[in-house]
């Protein structure tokens, strides 16, 4: 999948027609944003990284995530690519699960 850059121009004019036809994200604030903050993993070598700086096409990688600064909701998710297909499984965890 390729990514493709925009000017903020073309950011408004997208994200107003998009707001006609989609909803806006279940983590989202008021304004429709949210803050995600995410920690990766990786082993004592590196692999994951390796991996990813190397285009090897089958691996995957573990994060923990919050949302909009807050405790409240916490993911443990581990993605994996395969080729060009992505799985993601993910669990909730509780603050106090994540401080032991």
């Amino acid at each position: 999948m390729d990514k493709y850059y925009i000017n903020y121009f073309e950011y408004e004019v997208l994200r107003r027609r998009f707001r006609t036809i989609l909803n806006n994200d279940k983590f989202s604030d008021k304004n429709g944003e949210y803050h995600i903050r995410s920690l990766y993993f990786d082993d004592i070598r590196n692999t994951a990284l390796y991996e990813k700086q190397s285009g090897i096409s089958s691996r995957k990688k573990y994060r923990i995530r919050i949302y909009n600064l807050s405790s409240d909701l916490i993911k443990l998710e581990k993605k994996e690519r395969v080729g060009q297909f992505i799985r993601k499984e993910s669990e909730t965890l509780t603050k106090d699960e994540l401080d032991c």
